[in-house]
């Protein structure tokens, strides 16, 4: 599937998906599984670029793909939770800045932020893209946490 050159320059998903493996510093099994399947919706939820988004629905359309290649492996129910929950969210932490307060407590809570934290670093890395958005995500992670602390100690209402 090819993609817009200004977002990915390697050209097309496939090649995308290599870059975003070189880029992955902390590989495990999970991680590296999430990595190869995180954009195989691309090539179903194509849109031509209509209302600026060229693939709607990606994240939910890999998640879905991962389930079918998922099952023809021997992943354990937690490995396999948390390789869809991180092909289902590998863009979610483009838009903390948006999300509601539930949304972004259920995901920083997650016990796979990590690994989510790492898809989506070796993801933008592997393009053009600017790596401001991953240090806003984890500005925000570090800030949230450090509240919750505060809240646990009483420090914090």
């Amino acid at each position: 599937v090819n993609q817009d050159k200004e977002y990915h320059p390697e050209g097309n998903a496939f090649w995308h998906t290599l870059q975003c493996l070189n880029y992955v510093k902390k590989p495990n099994v999970n991680l590296m599984m999430s990595v190869l399947l995180h954009d195989t919706g691309k090539a179903y939820g194509k849109n031509n670029g209509k209302n600026g988004k060229p693939f709607p629905n990606h994240s939910i359309i890999s998640r879905d793909i991962a389930k079918n290649v998922l099952r023809r492996f021997y992943f354990n129910r937690e490995d396999y939770r948390e390789i869809l929950f991180l092909v289902e969210n590998h863009m979610i932490l483009n838009a903390v800045n948006v999300l509601p307060e539930s949304r972004l407590k259920k995901i920083f809570d997650s016990p796979y932020i990590q690994n989510l934290f790492e898809l989506y670093r070796a993801d933008i890395s592997s393009g053009y893209h600017n790596m401001k958005s991953f240090h806003n995500a984890a500005h925000r992670y570090h800030d949230y946490v450090h509240k919750k602390k505060l809240k646990k100690i009483g420090i914090l209402i």
